[in-house]
C-alpha cells in the first residue's frame, strides 16, 4: 500500500508487539521517543503527566510480579509463564497528577500515542500495557512510587513496553463503518 507521508505509514503500521528482544534500545533512539513524548499536547499545556523509562529488569520483574498477583484476586492464578511487558528490555512509565485535574487522563492517553508512533518510526516495537495498574493498586504502591520516583501527587497513569521486535506482524483490520463525516 502506498501512503501520503511518512507519518501516516507509522499510523497505518504500528502493532502492538508482544515479543522483544532482549537488546537494549539504542540511547539515541530512547532519547528521540522520550522526546517525542515530551512534545504531546496537553490541556492548556498544563502537562499533569511525567514521563519514566525503566531499563532496570529486576525492578521490572518485580512490578510485573506484583501486577500478576494482584490481578489474580480478578481472575484466579495466572499461568506459570504469565507475563505482561513481555520481557521487554524497557518500559515506559506515564504517571499523572492526581486529585481533581480533569485532563489528566487523557491528556496521559495523548502522550502515549505519541510514544508509541514514535518507536515506531524507528522500528522499535511497542504494546500499551494497562495491566501494570495492578502493581499501583495493591499494598506496594507507595515502594513502586518511590522507586520509580514518581513526583508528590503523582498515580500511575499508564505504561508502554518497548523494544526491538523478534517478529513483525499486521496491524489490525479496522472497521470502516466506525467513522464518518456528517
Amino acid at each position: 500500500m502506498e501512503y501520503r507521508n511518512d507519518t501516516l505509514k507509522t499510523i497505518h503500521e504500528r502493532f502492538s508487539c508482544r515479543s522483544f528482544l532482549s537488546e537494549k534500545i539504542r540511547s539515541d533512539d530512547l532519547a528521540a521517543i522520550l522526546q517525542a513524548g515530551l512534545k504531546s499536547p496537553s490541556s492548556e499545556n498544563r502537562q499533569f503527566w511525567r514521563i519514566i523509562a525503566v531499563e532496570d529488569q529486576a525492578l521490572l520483574d518485580e512490578i510485573e510480579q506484583e501486577s500478576l498477583l494482584n490481578f489474580s484476586r480478578y481472575i484466579g492464578r495466572p499461568s506459570q509463564d504469565s507475563t505482561i511487558f513481555y520481557k521487554a528490555p524497557c518500559v515506559i512509565f506515564i504517571p499523572v497528577c492526581s486529585g481533581r485535574v480533569i485532563s489528566a487522563d487523557l491528556d496521559c492517553g495523548i502522550v502515549a500515542q505519541t510514544i508509541c508512533l514514535a518507536a515506531s518510526s524507528l522500528q522499535i516495537g511497542n504494546v500499551i500495557v494497562g495491566m501494570s495498574k495492578f502493581a499501583f493498586d495493591g499494598n506496594k504502591k507507595e515502594y513502586f512510587s518511590r522507586k520509580l520516583r514518581f513526583p508528590e501527587g503523582f498515580e500511575y497513569g499508564i505504561s508502554i513496553a518497548i523494544g526491538y521486535p523478534k517478529s513483525f506482524r499486521a496491524q489490525h483490520k479496522s472497521d470502516p463503518d466506525k467513522a464518518w463525516t456528517i
